[in-house]
C-alpha cells in the first residue's frame, strides 16, 4: 500500500512540475509592469491598453499569446528586448492558428506610444505592429534582430503624412500574406530579409531608405515599391524585382532571376543618375518594363552584356507599346566590375577575393590571395542563409594566390554567397547563378 501511495505521490509531483505557469491579461495596464519567464505565457484575452507614460517590460524567453481578435494597444512604452538565446514570442493562443486570428500590437503615437523590439518573433496577427496615427516626430518603433512570419501584415505604418521615425535592422519577414511592411515617411530599413511574402516593402514617401537587404521569392503585385532610396540590395526569384517611381534613387543593387526586373511606374521623367550602377540581368520576362507614360533614363547600369540589341530586347517600353514612356539605357555603367568583388581590410591576412565569371551558369572560380600562412575556410550559402557546400574547412594554406572552383550543376538559379574565413576574419561575396 505504501509503495502504491508513494508511487502515486511521485507521479503527481512529476505531473505538477511539467505544468507551466500562465498569466491572463484582461484589463488595462495602468502602472509599470514587468512580464517574466516565471509567469509566462501571458495570455491576452481581449483588447488591452497600456496607458500613457507607463512602461511594459517583457523579459527574454517570455511568450505572449493572444486570444482570437485580441490586441495590445500601446499608449505608453513597450520594451520587448530578448537575447540571442531567449527570444520573445508574440503569437496566437489557438491550437489551430492562422494568419489574422488576432489583431496585433497597435501603437497610439499621438498619445506617446512607442515600442522597442529586439530578438522577437511574431506570428498569426492581422497587423502584427500597426501605427495608428501621425503623432510627434520621435523614433517610435525600433525592430532589430527579429523574425515576423505568417501574419497578414508585419508592420503597417500610418497611411498619411507623418514625421515619426521607424528603424528596422537585421530582421526577417517571411511568408506574410500581404505586404510585409507598408507606408512610413521616415523609415530606415537595413540588413533585413524579405522571403516568400505576398509583397515585401512599400512606401510612397521620398524619405525612407532601404540598404543591404535581401528580397527573394516574394509574389503579389510588387516586391518593393519605394519612392525613397534603395542601395546595396539583392532581388532574386521574385514576381517583380524593384518598382521604380519618379523620385526613387536606386544604386548598387543586384536584380536577377525575377519575372520582371525593374518596373518603371513613373508619370514624370526618371533622370540620369537616379537609377545607376545596378546589375540587372537574366530576369525571365523583361529586365525592365514601363507601366506608364513617363520617360526613363536608366543609363549607367550593368546588364551582363554589352550587346545593345540584346539589352533593348529585354526592355518593354514605347518601342513595344506606343502609349508608354521611352527607356534610355546607354551608355552602360563604366564601373561594371564582376559581382562579388570586394576588398578585405589591409590588416587582414587576405586581399582581393574575386569570383569569375559572375554571373555564371555552371561553375565559378573564387580567387583570393594570402599574405601569410593562414587557417582558412570557404563555404557557400543560398539566399536564405542555408549552407549548401563547404569547399574546405580550417585548412592551413600557404601564402600566395589560391583559386577554388564551385560547381553548381544541381543548384537552382539565383543568388548565392561565399564566405571566406581567415584567421577569425570573414569576407562575404555575392555570386549569381543563371540558367
Amino acid at each position: 500500500m505504501k509503495k502504491i501511495f508513494y508511487s502515486s505521490l511521485f507521479l503527481a509531483i512529476i505531473a505538477c512540475s511539467t505544468l507551466r505557469a500562465q498569466t491572463y491579461i484582461s484589463s488595462a495596464i495602468v502602472s509599470d509592469a514587468n512580464w517574466t519567464v516565471a509567469n509566462s505565457p501571458y495570455i491576452v484575452t481581449t483588447d488591452v491598453g497600456l496607458f500613457p507614460n507607463i512602461t511594459l517590460t517583457i523579459d527574454p524567453g517570455v511568450t505572449v499569446e493572444f486570444d482570437n481578435n485580441a490586441s495590445l494597444d500601446i499608449k505608453g512604452t513597450l520594451v520587448a528586448v530578448g537575447d540571442q538565446n531567449d527570444s520573445i514570442t508574440f503569437t496566437s493562443s489557438s491550437v489551430a492558428p492562422y494568419e489574422g486570428i488576432w489583431d496585433g500590437i497597435q501603437i497610439e503615437n499621438s498619445q506617446g506610444g512607442n515600442a522597442n523590439f529586439c530578438y522577437c518573433r511574431g506570428f498569426y496577427a492581422d497587423a502584427l505592429v500597426e501605427v495608428m496615427n501621425s503623432g510627434p516626430s520621435d523614433t517610435i518603433i525600433i525592430m532589430k534582430k527579429s523574425r515576423f512570419s505568417n501574419n497578414i501584415g508585419a508592420l503597417i505604418n500610418y497611411d498619411g503624412l507623418s514625421s515619426y521615425t521607424v528603424i528596422l535592422d537585421s530582421c526577417k519577414f517571411e511568408s506574410n500574406l500581404s505586404v510585409a511592411v507598408v507606408f512610413g515617411n521616415y523609415m530606415t530599413v537595413a540588413n533585413c530579409s524579405f522571403i516568400n511574402n505576398s509583397g515585401a516593402l512599400y512606401s510612397d514617401r521620398i524619405n525612407p531608405t532601404c540598404s543591404n537587404c535581401i528580397f527573394s521569392g516574394n509574389g503579389g503585385t510588387y516586391t518593393i515599391s519605394f519612392a525613397g532610396t534603395i542601395t546595396g540590395c539583392t532581388f532574386t526569384n521574385n514576381a517583380e524585382g524593384m518598382r521604380v517611381w519618379n523620385t526613387t534613387q536606386a544604386s548598387d543593387n543586384i536584380i536577377t532571376g525575377n519575372t520582371i526586373g525593374l518596373n518603371l511606374i513613373n508619370t514624370t521623367n526618371i533622370f540620369a543618375g537616379q537609377v545607376v550602377n545596378n546589375y540587372i540581368c537574366s530576369n525571365t520576362t523583361y529586365n525592365a518594363s514601363v507601366a506608364l507614360w513617363g520617360n526613363s533614363n536608366i543609363s549607367g547600369n550593368c546588364w551582363c552584356t554589352t550587346d545593345s540589341a540584346a539589352i533593348s530586347a529585354s526592355i518593354y517600353d514605347a518601342y513595344d507599346n506606343g502609349t508608354l514612356g521611352i527607356v534610355t539605357f546607354m551608355p552602360l555603367g563604366a564601373s561594371c566590375t564582376p559581382l562579388g568583388e570586394t576588398t578585405i581590410a589591409a590588416n587582414s591576412a587576405t586581399n582581393l577575393p574575386h569570383s569569375f565569371p559572375n554571373p555564371f551558369s555552371t561553375s565559378i572560380t573564387i580567387q583570393f590571395n594570402l599574405n601569410t600562412a593562414s587557417q582558412t575556410s570557404l563555404q557557400i550559402f543560398d539566399v536564405n542563409g542555408s549552407q549548401i557546400r563547404s569547399l574546405f574547412q580550417n585548412e592551413i594554406l600557404n601564402p600566395g594566390t589560391h583559386s577554388v572552383n564551385f560547381y553548381a550543376e544541381n543548384n537552382p538559379a539565383g543568388l548565392y554567397y561565399y564566405v571566406l574565413s581567415c584567421n577569425e576574419k570573414a569576407e562575404v561575396g555575392k555570386m549569381v547563378l543563371v540558367r
